[in-house]
């Protein structure tokens, strides 16, 4: 990497001091599915209001506005649909030429509805609408083909989930306590089952389907055969979340910091494992529980078959939420970081946390099918390398940095500031450290304190930050350099 003329030197200092601070001030980090094609892929930034479409073979990418808050697209005999939580529109992508075909205002007039939920199901799409004022709901049965409502199912108030299993549609109201079930061959709801108060989530598991109650601290069985209540599971105040693995049932009690086992036979609980303070979720792989401590940054790994914790990893932040694909673990942290830290779930360790280093800079990490997704864009997606995909597909960790990409990056920010487009420069600094470790921030440091004592004792600083990673006293040793550049 060249070096900078004296003259820069005052700059890079200065524009070390604007990183730091937007290091430590807030911004938002997301873990996010992507749809993929044979040919193209397909991304929806929701808070931006963007889909992103990158071609497959050649990377090329395009950006296309759809509205406020879009839903995940749906992609259905070479046609995208994209809702809008914040309206009633419903965006018809070709993916051909893609261009947006239509905007269907599929609302009823003279109300707040919204889109809450889209769902695929033998051909069509049901669309869950909700006025904001009054809380009710109903879901539009759209034909395709004729891309027109063909029925309209009214609903108790609340929908917010909508399920598919075997030939029904499940749907949860949220402020009624209920389930609606919908049979679209008889087009009409055939049932309407009571559970528990602010039902999240439904599993279907063998001839039942459970419901998480989050406020009366239960999970309501319910038979699939008669559409009946069977039997509810009593928890201890604090149920966060229920799920199912290898025939099990496991319940996280934020409020107990534990997770409380439950056999499917008997519907009731025969173990409970103590865990961190707070749990919010369990992910499952190869006979692990993780689970997610949402007040101590860290992940319980409890064995399922001795149903014990073994280890405790420590994470960057307070997790929330954990995505695994392969051997690798990627937990969202929330924090004044609000980092993504990568758990090799074979060494049972922290292998790689990413985080950013610019105000209101979000990190996005997308996953499809085969491939992962890095977005740092602070508004939307854009062109690479904002967003970038991994060259290696779930072997390994090496796709989330590599020495060659950072060095790159450093060329352009020396580049940019040496013309003072310091917008630029610091665009590209915070690119290469999103996609770094300890060993980039290292290299980061270096690159902008080299030669304003040489490189022996630039490398000295480069390791203090490397070991430290301190903020506060990078921050100071910043704010020391510039104090001496400028009495000079």
């Amino acid at each position: 990497m060249s070096k900078m003329v004296n003259k820069h030197y005052i700059f890079k200092i200065q524009l070390l001091l604007i990183l730091v601070w937007g290091f430590v001030a807030c911004f938002t980090t997301n873990l996010r599915g992507a749809v993929e094609t044979d040919t193209h892929t397909y991304i929806v930034c929701k808070k931006e209001g963007k889909l992103l479409i990158i071609d497959r073979k050649t990377g090329q990418e395009q950006v296309i506005d759809v509205g406020e808050y879009p839903l995940e697209i749906v992609i259905h005999d070479g046609f995208g649909y994209v809702g809008n939580r914040n309206s009633s529109v419903l965006n018809v992508l070709d993916l051909k030429t893609h261009q947006i075909k239509a905007q269907l205002s599929i609302g009823m007039m003279g109300t707040n509805e919204s889109i809450q939920n889209i769902i695929l199901f033998k051909g069509k799409l049901y669309i869950i609408l909700t006025d904001f004022s009054s809380s009710q709901s109903r879901i539009l049965e759209i034909d395709l083909k004729s891309q027109r409502a063909t029925k309209i199912f009214h609903l108790e108030r609340g929908a917010k989930e909508i399920a598919c299993h075997q030939q029904f549609i499940y749907v949860i109201n949220y402020y009624s306590g209920s389930i609606s079930v919908i049979d679209p061959e008889r087009k009409e709801v055939i049932h309407t089952i009571r559970v528990g108060i602010a039902p999240r989530g439904i599993i279907f598991h063998g001839q039942f389907a459970y419901v998480a109650n989050l406020d009366s601290h239960t999970v309501s069985v319910i038979n699939l055969k008669t559409h009946a209540l069977y039997s509810s599971i009593p928890f201890e105040r604090g149920l966060a979340k229920f799920l199912i693995y290898e025939d099990v049932g496991y319940g996280v009690n934020w409020n107990q910091d534990a997770v409380q086992v439950i056999d499917l036979q008997t519907h009731s609980v025969i173990d409970t494992i103590d865990v961190g303070r707070a749990p919010r979720s369990i992910a499952f792989h190869k006979e692990m529980g993780y689970v997610l401590n949402g007040n101590s940054k860290s992940v319980s790994v409890i064995d399922l078959n001795n149903r014990v914790v073994i280890n405790t990893i420590p994470v960057k932040e307070n997790p929330e939420k954990m995505v695994i694909k392969g051997d690798f673990g990627y937990v969202k942290c929330r924090g004044r970081n609000y980092a993504i830290s990568v758990i090799d779930l074979e060494l049972q360790e922290v292998v790689e946390t990413l985080v950013s280093l610019v105000n209101n800079q979000k990190i996005k990490l997308y996953f499809s099918d085969t491939h992962r997704y890095l977005g740092t864009a602070k508004n939307a997606p854009l062109p690479s390398p904002n967003l970038r995909l991994f060259k290696k597909p779930f072997e390994g960790i090496e796709g989330f940095y590599s020495e060659e990409d950072a060095d790159l990056a450093f060329d352009e920010f020396e580049k940019a500031a040496l013309r003072k487009e310091y917008k630029t420069a610091r665009h590209w600094f915070t690119i290469a450290l999103s996609w770094g470790d300890k060993k980039a921030y290292a290299v980061a440091f270096k690159a902008l304190c080299h030669g304003l004592w040489g490189a022996p004792q630039s490398d000295f600083w480069a390791m203090q930050f490397c070991d430290g990673m301190d903020k506060n006293y990078l921050a100071r040793i910043a704010t020391d350099v510039s104090d001496l550049i400028l009495s000079e």
